[in-house]
């Protein structure tokens, strides 16, 4: 799936379908592109299992698309209030809960401008759309202080723990410190807590319990 700002022009959206097709696609002539849905500055995809789509836009609303027939503008499903919206922050990413099906949860990862932290939070799916009110707040970040380089890749691992990237903040060395979060990726479990095995667990203090890999610059 190929996304595009919706601010594009005519012109601007040609050269980039032209440089996609020249540099990622050189040996697939059978491919065509199909406009199947609008955004205003697009940041994730994710399907349902009923094959509708969630559209993430970096200003916190989530939009809803049944792909059926396209292309189609997506309605709301829901939006996220107080997202601090600028440079690189925003709604990033999101994530179903492996027993999405079961339990209707799904995990989002965004930037709160009232307290200038990052949020990973759970919501759940009500249908048609979500609702605020079913938020909970499973992980923050520390304070914002960068314009950029905040990562923001999140999923699920084959063990059914949370993935989280985290970029460096463009503090370099930042990301080889285990007592700082900046230039990682975390594992979480589902209700935020650590898991046991984490490989630099070592309680109270000390390493941030939550770090999976360290090294990374800007990973999403």
């Amino acid at each position: 799936v190929l996304v595009f700002n919706r601010a594009l022009n005519n012109s601007e959206r040609a050269l980039m379908e032209e440089y996609f097709f020249d540099n990622y696609l050189p040996h697939r002539s059978d491919w065509t592109l199909q406009e199947v849905a609008t955004a205003n500055t697009p940041t994730a995809l994710e399907f349902l299992p009923d094959g509708r789509l969630l559209i993430l836009e970096k200003g916190g609303r989530i939009g809803i698309a049944n792909t059926n027939s396209v292309p189609t503008t997506p309605s709301t499903y829901l939006e996220i209030q107080n997202v601090a919206n600028y440079d690189e922050l925003g709604l990033l990413d999101i994530a179903l809960d492996p027993d999405f099906a079961n339990n209707g949860h799904f995990f989002v990862y965004y930037s709160h401008a009232p307290t200038q932290k990052f949020r990973l939070s759970r919501f759940t799916h009500l249908g048609n759309n979500s609702a605020t009110n079913t938020e909970v707040v499973i992980w923050e970040s520390t304070t914002l202080t960068s314009c950029c380089h905040y990562g923001g890749g999140l999923t699920f691992g084959a063990d059914g723990k949370l993935y989280l990237t985290l970029g460096d903040k463009f503090e370099g060395l930042a990301a080889g410190d285990l007592t700082s979060i900046d230039g990682k990726v975390i594992r979480l479990n589902k209700d935020g807590s650590i898991p046991a095995d984490n490989p630099f667990v070592d309680g109270p203090g000390g390493n941030r319990d939550e770090i999976y890999a360290y090294g990374v610059r800007n990973p999403f």
